[in-house]
């Protein structure tokens, strides 16, 4: 078995502002593990699957990213869950929380892909700080980046099948929602 995730990924340049930040962390609050993924928005969290099925997965994602029209996502500040995770907020957005309800439906319902569970929850943001956290850094690393400003917008034109290699997560796949 494998361990997969799908996700919105910004543009790259970006990603190279938010991987940026992650690296401030790294370097600043000694929290590094953010730095094993892209920026992304989970719209999947991960979860195992066999590799012969990566084919199907891909299909079924492409077929997803067809019925659905891209959106832009507005990144306005940061946020946190409990003291151990600060993230980039996205505003709040209708279309991102429709094609996230609709992927999970998709997967679920009309694909049998009965290993993944729908998850009844889903709040969108971008990691920068994740799990390696002390809670002296969080108070630190909160004091700061709760009165930094990050305003960036972005097209949401694909998702992205991600996998866990070699200690990292990479792209495997990329699905272009329809254009208009």
């Amino acid at each position: 078995m494998q361990l997969y995730f799908i996700a919105i990924i910004p543009p790259t340049d970006i990603s190279e502002i938010i991987t940026a930040v992650k690296q401030r962390f790294s370097i600043n609050h000694q929290s590094s593990r953010s730095l094993k993924s892209p920026p992304h928005i989970t719209l999947r969290p991960p979860f195992k699957m066999f590799k012969e099925r990566e084919e199907e997965l891909s299909n079924s994602l492409t077929a997803f990213a067809n019925e659905h029209k891209f959106f832009t996502i507005d990144l306005n500040g940061y946020g946190h869950f409990r003291k151990d995770v600060i993230y980039i907020n996205p505003s709040e957005n209708d279309l991102l929380k429709k094609t996230y309800s609709d992927l999970q439906q998709h997967l679920t319902h009309k694909n049998n892909f009965s290993i993944l569970s729908s998850f009844p929850s889903f709040k969108p943001h971008i990691t920068v700080a994740y799990r390696d956290l002390s809670a002296k850094a969080f108070d630190e690393a909160w004091r700061v980046f709760e009165h930094e400003s990050f305003s960036h917008s972005f097209a949401a034109d694909y998702i992205y099948l991600l996998k866990h290699l070699k200690q990292k997560w990479e792209v495997i796949g990329e699905f272009a929602f329809k254009a208009i």
